[in-house]
């Protein structure tokens, strides 16, 4: 198999990819909520780690119901990238939870499709 084919099969895999997380969006944030589970540090209290938990299945379920507005998911987004390394403690537990809960309180984004134009208004004949 040459690079051409090689690119084409990469291509197609991508497109695959992008397409099923389009219709399946919370699989990537279920592998995100899976590594900063595993990174909780020990002062991060059960009620913190329950509230977490009903935070991220809240904002799951809303992920089905369709898109969240994109400032919601960048916020939601650098609470996630702000902790990927090293434990996990209560301020950035706090974080993700209320990056979590605006994202549930965001209405979808615009429409991207143009509004119909209004009629003008016709002059009244004498």
């Amino acid at each position: 198999m040459g690079c051409g084919a090689a690119a084409i099969l990469i291509l197609i895999a991508g497109s695959i990819f992008l397409a099923y997380t389009r219709r399946h969006p919370w699989v990537l944030t279920d592998v995100m909520m899976a590594s900063v589970e595993r990174s909780l540090s020990s002062d991060v209290s059960d009620a913190e780690r329950t509230e977490l938990k009903n935070a991220y299945a809240a904002f799951r379920q809303r992920l089905g119901r369709g898109p969240v507005s994109p400032r919601a998911v960048d916020h939601l987004r650098s609470a996630l990238f702000s902790v990927r390394r090293g434990p996990i403690g209560r301020e950035q537990v706090a974080e993700i939870i209320g990056a979590l809960r605006e994202a549930l309180e965001s209405g979808p984004p615009p429409s991207a499709e143009p509004l119909a134009p209004t009629p003008r208004p016709t002059a009244a004949a004498p």
